[in-house]
């Protein structure tokens, strides 16, 4: 059986054998950016109260380089790590135990440090592996969908690009 580990083993072993390095992968990014009103929404959440979490099956680095200031705004993240050496080449890769079925460990994590339920959680996603959370959770919000898997669970589905969209959904009185 392959596990996820396995699985971005050999991705990374595919980066790898192309001289994949720290800085080419900066440069890949360049071109991305963060969904619209990302700062002002998590700004407005957390002012609010409300504990801010990353479960993604992504990589650290793509957080690190758009959104170096992320833990202002998050106080959770639950990602993949590359890890790489002292000249910046790619040497491997943690896989996070918490992606698809795994997402509803992490919340469970998140809840017992904060002292909630998932009947008080609200989750974003966007794509089928998000789909075990979404169910386990009280409210689940597509945003922006991007499989029908994620639509056809979630409570609320926001296509607009503007994370502050999603805002009144979670500071539901």
């Amino acid at each position: 059986m392959v596990t996820y580990q396995d699985w971005c083993d050999s991705a990374c072993d595919q980066f790898k054998s192309r001289g994949l390095t720290r800085d080419t992968l900066k440069k890949l990014c360049e071109p991305l950016g963060l969904t619209r009103n990302c700062r002002e929404a998590l700004a407005k959440l957390r002012a609010q109260g409300v504990v801010i979490a990353i479960i993604s099956g992504g990589i650290n680095t793509f957080l690190e380089d758009k959104f170096p200031d992320y833990r202002e705004y998050v106080d959770f993240v639950f990602s993949n790590e590359l890890v790489f050496s002292a000249s910046g080449a790619l040497d491997g890769v943690r896989a996070t135990p918490f992606d698809f079925e795994g997402k509803a460990e992490a919340l469970d994590i998140v809840c017992e440090r904060v002292g909630c339920t998932a009947a008080e959680v609200v989750f974003v996603g966007d794509h089928f592996n998000d789909e075990a959370i979404m169910l386990k959770v009280d409210k689940a919000i597509a945003y922006p969908p991007k499989d029908p898997a994620v639509k056809g669970v979630s409570h609320a589905s926001i296509v607009e690009d503007d994370l502050m969209a999603v805002v009144p959904h979670v500071l539901v009185e």
